[in-house]
């Protein structure tokens, strides 16, 4: 029924797969919560919530600043830091580990400051 890419029926299919997905989610945390070998998971997701929402608010402000320096550092040389959800999601991938080579192609970029900062080998 609904075919093309971008029509009004695949954004509804879309809402309407999210809005499934999350009440299977609130009705299975509801049977945790009833089985008593699950029950510790339920009580350590209460008492934690608040304290990782306390904690991703703080370090938005933080990372926020980092996408910025981010953006003014490296957005004249690379399409990766062009705007701030692309410098997002690569400095979001940098920083876990991910590997961003393939994207970032940096054009004529030297790091001035890891020359003089790597060991320079003895003449002997």
């Amino acid at each position: 029924v609904y075919k093309r890419q971008g029509s009004a029926y695949v954004d509804i299919a879309r809402v309407l797969l999210g809005a499934g997905c999350f009440s299977e989610c609130v009705s299975m945390t509801k049977y945790l919560e009833y089985n008593q070998k699950f029950y510790t998971l339920i009580l350590s997701l209460k008492f934690s919530f608040l304290k990782n929402v306390r904690f991703v608010i703080s370090v938005v402000p933080i990372f926020f600043g980092f996408c910025l320096c981010g953006i003014v550092a490296f957005g004249p040389y690379t399409d990766s830091f062009l705007d701030l959800d692309s410098t997002a999601v690569t400095l979001f991938a940098l920083l876990n580990g991910g590997i961003k080579t393939t994207k970032f192609n940096l054009k004529g970029l030297k790091f001035v400051l890891f020359k003089y900062l790597r060991k320079k080998k003895k003449k002997i």
